[in-house]
């Protein structure tokens, strides 16, 4: 996965790339950018699977920019990193995957980095498959995510109102609603029941 960083202070950025790299995940920081055209000279240089944008900067905010990221064929995944809460609706009023508060924890990182690779994968579903059907899920295995395929999964259950998935071989816990899965498995071979069945 190619990031590309988008915070008008220096040391933000670099904390967010030093994070980055502690996760142990298979990604690249392929640029940083101090701004909104600085950003977007990069993504018409490099290919970007992700950008961090901070909301608040001078000129092009974080949020004007999602909306000219949304013009392009090659928009990359967006997650928002900011200091102020008061944006998340905004936020994901332009798509963004996820939207994380400074300072930013590692556990919390990787579940944003979890969610992005379940957009992705369902993004590069092949075409043979049902684009409105999720192919793969991003779980947590032993404090690590990874994606399963939707094929593996026997069913899923709500446990303290944590969702966890059940394979053959053994349970994960994910970082979505049961409401959500089933509006977005298919229901050729997934339906909800109550726990007592």
């Amino acid at each position: 996965m190619n990031v590309l960083i988008i915070d008008d202070e220096a040391p933000a950025r670099e904390e967010l790339a030093w994070l980055l790299e502690q996760t142990g995940d298979d990604l690249e920081v392929v640029a940083q950018a101090s701004n909104a055209r600085e950003a977007l000279a990069h993504l018409d240089a490099l290919d970007v699977d992700l950008a961090m944008c901070d909301v608040d900067m001078p000129g092009v905010d974080g949020l004007r920019l999602a909306e000219l990221l949304s013009e392009r064929d090659d928009a990359p995944l967006l997650v928002f990193v900011t200091a102020y809460e008061r944006h998340a609706v905004d936020a994901f009023s332009v798509d963004a995957v996820d939207y994380l508060l400074k300072p930013v924890r590692i556990e919390r990182l990787r579940k944003a980095l979890g969610r992005v690779r379940e957009r992705l994968s369902t993004t590069n579903a092949s075409p043979e498959s049902n684009p409105k059907h999720l192919q793969r899920i991003s779980v947590e295995d032993k404090g690590v995510y990874r994606v399963l395929p939707v094929d593996d999964l026997l069913f899923l259950e709500s446990e303290d109102g944590i969702v966890v998935a059940q394979t053959r071989d053994a349970r994960y816990i994910t970082d979505f609603s049961l409401k959500f899965l089933e509006a977005n498995l298919d229901p050729e071979r997934f339906f909800r029941s109550h726990r007592s069945y």
